[in-house]
């Protein structure tokens, strides 16, 4: 089956049954993957961007829709379907493929302008917030 038939629950799906992976596993997988992909494109040293970057709501969208992109281009290569049936051996090899899939390592994606929008919106805002608090607590 062509996985772009596949809506993203369904591939979602079809990825924690071929994994064994479960929800909270896969959850906390695609959470840690953004933060090493933030921490991976944005300066190291710069946390607040990564804070920044994380309490937008259009980066997450954008994120999940390149994970699912990742996961529908893994499972065409590998020639699985929901028809899939696999073997331990076979799930830790898929396991390895879908962590390397996912790897900050080998991503060259960015984020979309509106994504990028969100984000300076949010740390003007906090310096904008900080200096109200440092003015109010002068007084």
């Amino acid at each position: 089956m062509d996985q772009k038939l596949l809506n993203s629950d369904q591939v979602r799906s079809l990825i924690l049954r071929l994994s064994e992976y479960s929800e909270n596993e896969y959850n906390n997988m695609i959470i840690a993957g953004a933060d090493d992909y933030l921490r991976k494109n944005l300066r190291p040293e710069d946390e607040h961007a990564v804070q920044a970057m994380r309490k937008s709501r259009f980066f997450w969208k954008w994120w999940i829709n390149q994970w699912d992109r990742r996961n529908r281009i893994l499972l065409h290569d590998i020639g699985y379907d929901e028809s899939t049936r696999i073997c331990r051996e076979e799930r830790y090899i898929f396991r390895q493929l879908l962590n390397s899939t996912h790897s900050a390592e080998n991503l060259s994606v960015y984020p979309n302008r509106i994504v990028m929008d969100d984000t300076y919106a949010i740390m003007i805002g906090e310096v904008h917030d900080e200096i109200h608090r440092q003015k109010g607590g002068a007084k």
